[in-house]
């Protein structure tokens, strides 16, 4: 045990075993309250690795995995936060649930949705107990109670490439000389630890030390964390032990060829990030705004917007150069939008920046078709995934490549619910016809690892 009963800013160090596979700090926690751990040593499992885990094992991502923490690596340190981790949440088809029990590593935060005493741990043997192989110990230091820091001294993070194989970006605004960990997510909601680098002597990246990049990601190269990804869309975020960054992200749509009439795969899209140079069009598609590696669109290409009150679409075409005085439209998160890709061969159309943090709202009236998107990048049912609460009798239209699928919100043998509930992907717009005003709101924060 580190200090027994405290609940304090005032950081506690202490020794974590791998056998027993728990320890108690005796540091008493509250629903609602930060934890920052930061943490250094080896123990054995019986690989030999740090805090962060062992990098050379892909996540299991199987059911029935003999870890606390399902989806990120074997050996990590991790935290629980009630009466006894051994009894915690119960199995689910073989896998602990995570509402009590989060991956730290090296140095992570995490907001507790209980109260209770922490416990920090090694992400091994959850459901085989076989601790016969583990030894050694790491050392970790606690904070709690410290949530301002979040907000007045984030990590800072700058895109400085998209591709469709690599996403780059530098860190700065970290605590110099530090170990600075870096997480991706496929969804916003799980977590994995890809890297931890060490960083320079101001706090950033630009002559960082890479600690132990994974396979298949690049590290570091002249200053930027480069990942490999060759993947629609993934979201990023980084931890130095004391802040975390805010979330940034990409993705990269392929659209078919088509016209205004007749528009291709994939047309109706979403801008779901805050994009560096302002959510424009000439924000987002002017080739001098755009982030390298992201590319031009062809000439001719026009991006309509719907009109609700007057139920026609707005056009705008791209000579090659201008949006011919219409480059301050918008095209924020939660509005949609359709592209008519005058080429005959599917073009790339690439969105990056900032997810948005807290509470976002979206508002639906009813009375009209409204083309809009989710304000945050996520792919899902639209109420089981993605938070939306329908209206009796709400419309949806989501674009197929060839027609709309048309999907109802009715009463079912006397239980409202969908006919088929839409299913939406990342960077999608798509019409709703709201048969009564409705709110949409969507919650995220990067602090929730």
């Amino acid at each position: 045990m580190f200090i027994c009963g405290i609940a304090s800013a005032q950081p506690v160090t202490g020794n974590v075993t791998a056998n027993p596979l728990w320890t108690d700090t005796g540091i008493a926690v509250t629903n609602g309250e930060w934890i920052n751990v930061n943490a250094s040593g080896f123990w054995y499992w019986p690989a030999y690795n740090d805090p962060d885990g062992y990098l050379d094992h892909e996540p299991p991502v199987y059911e029935g995995g003999d870890l606390w923490v399902a989806d990120n690596l074997q050996g990590q340190l991790v935290a629980y936060v009630g009466i006894n981790p051994y009894i915690g949440t119960p199995f689910t088809n073989g896998v602990y649930t995570t509402n009590e029990y989060w991956a730290v590593g090296t140095a992570g935060q995490f907001m507790s949705t209980t109260n209770g005493e922490l416990w920090l741990g090694i992400n091994d043997d959850a459901y085989s107990m076989n601790i016969g192989d583990n030894s050694g110990s790491i050392v970790a230091t606690v904070a709690t109670n410290f949530d301002t820091n979040f907000i007045s001294n984030p990590v800072t993070l700058t895109i400085t490439q998209v591709t469709t194989n690599q996403f780059s970006f530098f860190i700065s605004n970290g605590v110099p000389n530090t170990v600075c960990a870096i997480y991706d997510s496929a969804d916003l909601v799980h977590w994995t630890l890809i890297d931890s680098i060490v960083l320079d002597g101001n706090g950033t990246s630009a002559s960082a030390t890479d600690n132990n990049p994974p396979s298949g990601t690049t590290g570091l190269q002249s200053g930027d964390f480069v990942n490999n990804t060759g993947v629609p869309y993934r979201f990023y975020k980084v931890t130095d032990g004391q802040f975390v960054s805010r979330t940034i992200g990409f993705c990269n749509l392929w659209i078919g060829p088509g016209t205004t009439n007749a528009p291709g795969t994939n047309s109706f899209i979403a801008n779901q990030f805050d994009e560096p140079n302002g959510n424009t069009l000439d924000g987002i598609f002017d080739p001098a705004n755009q982030i390298s590696g992201e590319l031009p669109l062809p000439t001719g290409t026009i991006i309509a917007k719907w009109d609700a009150t007057g139920g026609v679409y707005d056009y705008y075409t791209w000579s090659g150069s201008t949006w011919g005085g219409s480059g301050g439209i918008t095209l924020n998160p939660g509005e949609g939008a359709f592209l008519a890709n005058p080429t005959s061969n599917p073009i790339l159309v690439t969105f990056a920046g900032l997810v948005r943090e807290g509470t976002s709202s979206l508002s639906v009236n009813s009375g009209s078709y409204i083309l809009v998107s989710s304000i945050l990048p996520k792919a899902g049912l639209i109420q089981d995934t993605l938070g939306y609460i329908p209206n009796f009798s709400d419309l949806i239209e989501t674009w197929n490549g060839s027609g709309f699928q048309i999907d109802y919100y009715l009463n079912h043998h006397g239980t409202p619910e969908w006919i088929s509930q839409p299913i939406l992907t990342v960077g999608e717009g798509f019409f709703i016809s709201p048969a009564a005003n409705n709110i949409w709101n969507e919650y995220y924060s990067s602090h929730q690892f």
